[in-house]
């Protein structure tokens, strides 16, 4: 999800703090793109966030999560 589909930061950390147990302190920058957006997530946490928000939206938009390096 990006900016074209009218979604901003605050939306993917409350989607993320509501789904995954993590709390937003520790999640990092957030940065929104036209089409996708990157957000930082300490490593410990990145299995928990990739299962917990599988299947899950944003503004009724699907979200699909993938690590990237």
């Amino acid at each position: 999800v990006g900016k074209k589909d009218n979604i901003k930061a605050k939306d993917i950390l409350g989607s993320i703090t509501s789904n995954v147990p993590i709390s937003g302190s520790a999640i990092g920058k957030i940065n929104v793109l036209d089409k996708f957006s990157f957000v930082e997530i300490p490593t410990q946490y990145a299995s928990d966030v990739l299962y917990c928000m599988k299947g899950k939206q944003i503004k009724g938009k699907d979200v699909r999560v993938e690590i990237s390096c």
